[in-house]
């Protein structure tokens, strides 16, 4: 017969492992990430599939976008936007 501390020890190690499974993250979702780069989820979809095409299999199921995704996303459309905005000045003063 079990001890109620047993009972209670394995019942808290259950818990220790859902938080563990909560805390690691997929990854970033698309949505998310267009978010933080204040842009529409269509444009940064659209260049995603373009840059980093999914397997047939992998298509109409959640997207989590990997480190080097994100990295490339956000050198891709920060990098250009500030370069964008630097020529407008550019013009603008001549």
């Amino acid at each position: 017969m079990a001890k109620a501390t047993d009972v209670i020890e394995e019942l808290e190690g259950d818990d220790e492992v859902e938080e563990t499974e909560e805390e690691t993250p997929l990854g970033t979702r698309p949505v998310d990430l267009a978010k933080e780069l204040g842009m529409s989820p269509k444009v940064l979809r659209a260049w995603l599939r373009k840059t980093y095409p999914r397997d047939a299999q992998d298509k109409n199921k959640s997207w989590y976008l990997t480190e080097d995704q994100v990295d490339a996303a956000w050198a891709h459309f920060v990098d250009d936007a500030d370069e964008t905005d630097e020529v407008e000045v550019d013009s603008d003063e001549e």
